[in-house]
């Protein structure tokens, strides 16, 4: 039969007009200039990335590098963006704290006077891309393993006096 002229018809489901992909994109010799209360950071900035889509069929893969000074920040591996996840590692080489605090408009400015970072740590949360990963890590968790450094620490205290160290390697089995 014919339905009521008062019955609800159900609305059609939203048609997406667009959809965006991003085949390939390279960034290279790019510098950002930070500027904080103390001081002016140089950042060089090198960013491959590949395979993203909106539709979320597949994870895409980067490759990004921060250089300050002597120190460097390079995070690689592969991603989703609509429902986020990330399995890749994360290596910093030399990176100056001090350097990074001075950036800091909070941080007392003579608190840190020298420290170097050094990490090798693999970084998963979301499930990556691979089905290992998406059948044993939840959505809702972060895992890290892998080792971090803290070399050449010199702080000065509160009262004035310094506190300097040296450290071993501090190794994350899993966190």
């Amino acid at each position: 039969g014919v339905p009521p002229a008062d019955a609800a018809v159900a609305p059609a489901p939203p048609v997406t007009p667009w959809h965006w992909a991003v085949h390939e994109v390279q960034i290279a010799d790019t510098r950002l200039h930070v500027v904080g209360p103390a001081s002016r950071t140089r950042i060089e900035v090198q960013l491959g990335a590949a395979g993203f889509a909106a539709d979320d069929s597949g994870a895409g893969n980067f490759d990004l590098t921060l250089h300050t000074g002597e120190g460097a920040v390079r995070l690689n591996g592969t991603t989703r963006i609509g429902a986020p996840a990330f399995d890749g590692r994360m290596w910093v080489t030399n990176l100056s704290l001090p350097e990074l605090l001075a950036l800091v408009p909070a941080a007392p400015a003579d608190l840190l006077r020298q420290a170097r970072l050094y990490s090798d740590v693999s970084v998963r949360f979301g499930g990556g891309d691979s089905e290992r990963s998406a059948a044993t890590t939840p959505s809702s968790d972060l895992r890290l393993y892998g080792w971090v450094s803290v070399d050449d620490l010199d702080v000065k205290m509160a009262d004035g006096r310094a506190l300097a160290a040296a450290t071993s390697v501090l190794t994350v089995d899993e966190l």
